[in-house]
């Protein structure tokens, strides 16, 4: 490498901020040492940023079998047999006669039962205060990913920073770096496909947290945008009497400023509906429009098919493709294409750990 590159070199960069992409820096400065990896991410990296944000994404049967079998003798705690839809002034569960408003993209998922685990048990660094403090990050948003002839990449800023890495951690998903590569000759078309493949809505999330008592209601719920037209809905949880968190789904090119602010009135007057008692109660809120919304469907196979082009790139998360699912069909006998969400960071993650101990 040139004499002018090596202050702006390094070999294992991870890009991302969420928990899982936290998680692979951790691995990665245990293995390599902290002056060999660091993170890069739009934001400062923070404890609550790093939190997993939204109704849980730890449900469904397979996913929910595979997380046994992964993590035999953690304990969890499993919520609801169903979840309920809120019509004709009253909840239903999904189980009874009556029909809930048309389900939108992604929402079907979230009327399973879910998992509830401490992350602090799975990833004990969140419980270190000098973790956050002495994280190697550098704060730039990757205007452009360029691959380099020796499988390296060079990655440039919006302030006009240039990085340069051995070893790529993506932690934004296939369709973000899909969007970042250039030129865009660097890699087949194939490969751009796979990634444009993979767009999703933005993930709209509301954090609620009520100053006395709302309910001892801890099932998933669904509380519709309309009761005229087909606008999707609001899908959360109580984590406890007086904390709710929910999300809903919205067209990146209308998520403006004032939509949220519609979207929240919409929530809080049919919240109201289904627990009068809110009217009265002081909360406080907070919003986050995540980009990082979980797939429904990743082609694993077509990403095989595409992965020796960029030997030394690894997506990590909800969006990564599965590397190794004839070991994942083995292993838990399902298919890698049945894991989503939470179990696809969660299996990309067990397999970083198994390579970096096999290398």
């Amino acid at each position: 490498m040139p004499e002018d590159q090596k202050d702006n070199y390094i070999p294992h960069l991870v890009v991302g901020s969420d928990l899982f992409s936290l998680a692979t820096f951790n691995t990665l400065t245990e293995r390599f040492g902290r002056e060999n990896v660091a993170i890069v991410s739009a934001t400062k990296i923070t404890k609550d940023l790093a939190k997993l944000i939204g109704p849980s994404g730890l449900r469904g049967d397979v996913n929910t079998k595979v997380f046994r079998d992964m993590f035999p003798e953690l304990e969890y705690k499993t919520y609801g047999e169903d979840s309920f839809f809120y019509k004709e002034s009253k909840l239903h569960s999904f189980s009874s006669r009556t029909k809930p408003e048309k389900m939108l993209w992604g929402e079907d998922f979230f009327k399973s039962p879910r998992i509830e685990v401490s992350l602090e048990t799975l990833f004990p660094f969140l419980k270190d205060t000098n973790f956050f403090a002495s994280l190697n990050h550098k704060k730039h948003t990757i205007s452009a990913i360029t691959p380099l002839k020796d499988n390296s990449f060079k990655l440039e800023t919006y302030k006009d920073e240039v990085l340069f890495c051995d070893k790529l951690y993506f932690g934004d998903g296939p369709h973000a770096l899909g969007k970042l590569i250039s030129p865009r000759e660097a890699v087949s078309t194939s490969f751009l496909e796979f990634c444009s493949e993979l767009a999703t809505p933005l993930s709209l999330n509301i954090k609620l947290i009520f100053e006395s008592s709302v309910t001892k209601t801890f099932e998933t719920l669904f509380i519709p945008l309309s009761f005229t037209y087909d606008w999707g809905h609001f899908i959360g949880e109580f984590t406890n009497e007086c904390e709710a968190n929910f999300v809903c789904y919205m067209d990146e090119n209308i998520s403006q400023e004032d939509e949220v602010s519609k979207k929240f009135r919409i929530l809080i007057r049919n919240l109201e509906k289904v627990f009068p008692t809110i009217k009265k109660i002081k909360y406080k809120k907070y919003f986050s429009l995540n980009k990082k919304t979980p797939c429904q469907e990743i082609d694993d196979e077509k990403f095989k098919q595409v992965s020796s082009e960029l030997p030394n790139l690894h997506f990590i998360g909800l969006n990564a493709p599965v590397t190794n699912a004839d070991d994942i069909q083995e292993k838990f006998g399902y298919s890698s294409a049945s894991c989503t969400h939470l179990i696809r960071g969660f299996l990309n993650h067990q397999n970083l750990l198994k390579n970096l101990i096999n290398a």
